[in-house]
Formats: C-alpha cells, structure tokens, sequence
C-alpha cells in the first residue's frame, strides 16, 4: 500500500509538469512507468492465477490509454476516426499522465482493503451453487432470449451493425433482451459451480448456441462478458490456467473479435465511411479500443476550456435500474446528452445519432471533477473490486466480482460507472431466486480438475 501511495505521488507530479504539447519521450515514461507497476503486481506471489478482473483490466487500459500516443501518433496519427474527426492534439501528453494517475490511484484503492486470512481462498471456500436456483437462472434465460427472438431482436441488433440503426430504439425486444443479458450473466457466473455435471453440460451447450447466434448478427458485447466470465471462473474454480495459456486465450479472443468488426463493418455505411484510414500495423487488430483514446482528449480538453459536469453524468446510469425512471430526467432540464457516456458522439454529431463515438473511463472521471474526480472515483474502484473479491466466497459478492470480470475488457473504453441495471437486477434476480424457493448452499465446493 506503501508502495502504491508512493506511485501515485510519482503520478502526480507527472501531471504537474506535463508539457502543453505532444511529448513522445514523455508520453514513454508514463507508459514503461504502467508496466513497471504492473510487473511488480503480476509477479507477486497473489497472481500465480492470472485469470482475473486486474489482469483484463490492465490489458484493455494500456490499450485505451497508452498504445496511441506511443504506437500511433509519432508515425501515423491520423489512423481511423482520428483521420475524420479532429482534436486538440497539444493534450496528448497532460491526458496520458492523467490515465497514468487513474491507474495508480486505481491500485492504491486495490491495496488499501486488505485479506485478513491470506492462507484463505475465497473462491474455493464458495459452497456448491443449488442445482435448482442455476436451473430457474436457466429457464429464465432461456424464455427470455426465445421472447427476444420471436419479437425480433436478433434483426435489429444485425440491422444496427449492418444498416446503421440506432442501438438505443426500444421495442418489446429489447425488455427481453435486458433480461436474457442479466440471466445469461449470472448463468455463466454460477454453471461451473453445479454440483450435476449432467445439467451443466447442457446449460454449457445453450450458452454456446446463443454466443452463436449472437455473433452472426456482429455483436460482440455479451459474447466477450461470457467469455471472460468462463476464463476467470474456470481457472478460479476448475483448474488453474497457466499464465501462456491465458495470454493465449487473449489473443485468439482479440483476434476473433477483430473479425466480427470486420464482417459487421462490410454492410455498415458508418462504419465504413470512418474507418477508411489502415497502417497495417498489426496493432490494428485493437483498433476498437484504440480510438477510444481520442474521447479521453476531447473530454480532458473540453473540460479544461469549459466547465465540469460535477457528477451530472452520473444521474442517468444510477436511475437506471428502475425501469424509465430516467427518462423524467428532461423533466428537470438536466442535459441528457452529458448523461452516460454521450458527450464526446453528442459533441460531434448532436442529439439521437445512430452513430456513437463511446466514451473514455478516465476521460468522464475528469469530466465529472477535474484531477479531484480522477483520483476519487479510481480510488474508490480499486477498493471495490479488492473488496468483493475478497468477500467471494459469498454468492452475492462473486457475483458482483465476476460482473467486473464481464465488463473488464470494455469498461476503460466506458462511462466509469458499471452498467447499474445489470448489476442490480442480477443480485435481485439471485436473492429472489433463493428467497422464494427456500434454498441453501450448505455443501463446499471441492475444485475439479476437469469439467
């Protein structure tokens, strides 16, 4: 903890002098000083099981963060969208100290919650899942997706990525489609903890009919959350994966997911009228998440010539779980297009594009209070995910823990705030589950070494 107190004073007096212009070498400090941090984190005794929430996080944010200033822009800045919608360029260098601060910061909360029994492993001391609660979590995501499909959901996420639809049009299909996500999500978390490896054979074969017929339409999104779930599961609670293998199951996942933005960017008029510029550089396979980059500098830029959101942007994602509580935001005359994420497509395109821009974790934080709001709310994610994962041996804890996992991949290229809906309605879902057919995990869990 020391340590990391330590790192983030080195942070943040790399904020302090930070140039007010592109500074190659200065940009590289920065970055060789994320992956010092990181080799000291990952060589530590406590990551000899690397399948986790920290290492996919670490690995997207230095993708989101750090690849384009290093990689990028000394040689070819104006690659995809950078080549089509223009920046200031002179706050590179000050935006990426401030992701350098967040990380830091981001580990000082990871550190400041500590494990009382080291010799514990709150994994394996998680009983055996009830067979009955995981078949209702089935059923329930079952019925939910065969709903989304007869009301046509499937058609409409595969016109959004092939004929430019607007992601956010509510039908019947898509109440379905909030249920499936969440029921599909605590599926995926718990089937590996059944009991009857009959049934979890079967659930396991469903989830991979519906990743599927997910892909097919050019989806990634639950498809990359399910799968990372299974890798940290699988390794936290089956059999631990080595440290080449996960990398590997990274990178075969990067590449594939590569392909899927592909083959949904061939009918997508958008998408392909703004990612026309290609180096050829085999880092264009994180293209994705490298031009998220650019929302940190605009949302840093606007926020340094502008004003701060004080925590605006927040309203919407917390009202979120309450089925269109959000929509009386306007009642109130709160800007909605500030709201969860939206700035930096509202600033390019205005109100109801069907294109998005996304946004930038870090960038949001200083949107919402400048360097005070970069620290806090880091601070406060570290200790979060230190703290459920130390708790997982409760249910409603793991589940909290693996919802990280699902969105650890996507979350430095998000609002900072995780997806509330989800989150809350999945611990509902669990305890109503429990509570109603009177169930108990009273068995421990004894690790297997194959499924």
């Amino acid at each position: 903890m020391l340590l990391n107190l330590l790192f983030v004073i080195i942070s943040l007096g790399l904020v302090w002098f930070a140039p007010d212009q592109y500074s190659f070498s200065y940009c590289l400090v920065i970055t060789l000083f994320y992956l010092f941090q990181n080799y000291i984190l990952f060589s530590s005794k406590a990551y000899k099981n690397i399948a986790s929430f920290e290492f996919l996080f670490f690995i997207s944010f230095f993708i989101c963060s750090f690849i384009y200033p290093i990689f990028y822009y000394p040689m070819n800045p104006y690659v995809s969208i950078y080549a089509v919608f223009p920046f200031n360029e002179n706050i590179i260098t000050y935006a990426t100290s401030l992701a350098g601060l967040a990380y830091s910061s981001y580990l000082l909360g990871f550190t400041t919650i500590r494990k009382k029994d080291k010799a514990n492993d709150s994994f394996s001391n998680l009983p055996y899942i009830n067979n009955s609660a995981v078949i209702m979590i089935a059923i329930l995501s079952i019925v939910s997706f065969l709903g989304y499909l007869l009301t046509g959901g499937l058609s409409h996420l595969q016109a959004v990525y092939q004929d430019g639809e607007n992601l956010d049009q509510v039908g019947l299909f898509s109440y379905f489609n909030n249920i499936f996500n969440v029921a599909t999500l605590l599926l995926v978390m718990f089937v590996l903890r059944m009991k009857s490896k009959s049934i979890r054979n079967i659930i396991l074969v469903y989830i991979l009919i519906s990743i599927i017929l997910i892909l097919a339409t050019g989806s990634r999104s639950i498809v990359i959350a399910i799968l990372s779930i299974l890798l940290v599961s699988y390794s936290k609670t089956i059999k631990v994966l080595s440290k080449p293998i996960v990398f590997s199951a990274l990178l075969v996942g990067i590449v594939l997911m590569s392909f899927i933005v592909q083959f949904r960017e061939e009918g997508n008029f958008s998408l392909k009228d703004y990612s026309t510029t290609i180096t050829g550089s085999k880092l264009d396979v994180f293209m994705d998440l490298i031009i998220t980059t650019r929302n940190l500098y605009v949302l840093v830029d606007f926020t340094e010539s502008n004003f701060k959101s004080y925590f605006v942007t927040a309203i919407e994602p917390l009202l979120s779980p309450i089925p269109t509580l959000s929509k009386y935001i306007v009642n109130f005359n709160l800007p909605i297009d500030i709201m969860g994420g939206r700035f930096p497509t509202f600033l390019e395109f205005g109100p109801n594009s069907n294109y998005g821009l996304g946004t930038n974790m870090v960038g949001e934080m200083y949107f919402s209070f400048g360097i005070y709001g970069v620290i806090f709310i880091s601070y406060i994610l570290g200790m979060v995910i230190k703290f459920t994962k130390n708790k997982a041996n409760n249910k409603y804890f793991y589940f909290i823990y693996l919802y990280f996992v699902s969105i650890a991949i996507f979350y430095p290229r998000g609002f900072y705030l995780p997806n509330m809906r989800n989150l809350i309605w999945g611990l509902i879902i669990l305890w109503l589950i429990y509570k109603f057919l009177r169930l108990n995990d009273s068995e421990k869990y004894i690790k297997e070494t194959s499924l």
